[in-house]
């Protein structure tokens, strides 16, 4: 069915249109009133050499100073941060908030970490402890390994709101679903009782012409004479 029929069939059936319209319009109000607010908190950390990593007489720039092992570490415990037995142990912490921890691409050792909640206090205090357990464990690391204090990665936060931000993207989702549903059964429902009323309309004036024909061939002088020869003879 191309797209001009479709047209042509609902203006046809114009109350079936009407019909899905309204329920549409109420499908997407009640998705509107009963999803709950997403709310979302972000933050960014990136991974640092403190000045004199490069030794006392020749100081450098931590943020140029990003060499390839920064992303390495970050990169290590960006992943552990998202296995099981971390989650489970924010979880036993009482945050059971939704979160992801990624190495951003192309950026060198920079983590964002991003956590999602219909509570938006729940959703900053899992992305405040999610930071935190990145720190504690970078340290950890560092001092399984004996790193000496010059060569002591540090980490610095950016991009951190005090807030949360509203994420309207279930919603969008929902109504665009309700939409797409909504407008295939309407459509579906108006092509099923076009096709029923066409048959039943072409079944009608069938049986109506049939009628007409009898009609006709009985006010014919002709079919009346034939009538009474057949009469005459008997069966």
């Amino acid at each position: 069915m191309y797209f001009m029929d479709a047209v042509r069939l609902l203006l046809r059936r114009w109350y079936v249109a009407v019909i899905g319209l309204v329920l549409i319009v109420g499908g997407a109000a009640y998705a509107m009133k009963t999803l709950p607010t997403q709310y979302q908190a972000s933050g960014e950390m990136l991974f640092l050499l403190p000045p004199d990593a490069t030794g006392h007489a020749t100081p450098s720039n931590p943020y140029i100073n990003l060499v390839p092992g920064l992303t390495t570490t970050a990169s290590l415990i960006a992943t552990e941060s998202m296995t099981k037995d971390v989650i489970a142990q924010f979880a036993s912490e009482g945050f059971k908030t939704e979160y992801s921890v990624a190495l951003v691409p192309s950026t060198g050792p920079l983590l964002t970490i991003s956590t999602t909640d219909v509570d938006p206090a729940k959703a900053v205090a899992m992305r405040d402890r999610v930071m935190k357990w990145l720190k504690e464990r970078l340290d950890q690391r560092q001092k399984a390994v004996s790193v000496p204090a010059s060569q002591s990665i540090y980490t610095e936060d950016t991009n951190v709101g005090k807030g949360a931000e509203v994420v309207p993207g279930n919603k969008i989702r929902a109504l665009a679903g309700v939409a797409a549903a909504g407008g295939i059964l309407t459509l579906i429902a108006a092509f099923v009782l076009d096709k029923l009323l066409s048959r039943r309309k072409f079944v009608r004036d069938l049986k109506l012409a049939k009628v007409e024909d009898t009609d006709a061939e009985e006010a014919d002088p002709a079919f009346e004479a034939d009538k009474r020869v057949k009469a005459r003879r008997g069966p």
